[in-house]
């Protein structure tokens, strides 16, 4: 549920991901990976809406879908 990066041995960047609140309601980055490591899927939720952009990648991290929604609606 952490993404961490490091450099010569350091923490440079921390990045949660995949957190829901003490409701049970996804907050902030979803993010899914293909077997690989790479990204399948990135999606912003609020509240368990989705709300700002559900990006979709290849096996390779070549980007495919980008869509948009807010509150839970896709824009059009």
């Amino acid at each position: 549920i952490t993404i961490t990066q490091y450099k010569a041995g350091y923490i440079i960047k921390e990045e949660k991901i995949n957190r829901t609140d003490r409701y049970g309601m996804k907050q902030g980055m979803w993010v899914e990976f293909y077997p690989n490591g790479n990204v399948k899927k990135e999606s912003d939720y609020w509240n368990d809406k989705l709300d700002g952009y559900v990006k979709e990648y290849t096996i390779k991290g070549n980007l495919i879908k980008s869509v948009k929604y807010i509150n839970g609606t896709e824009q059009v």
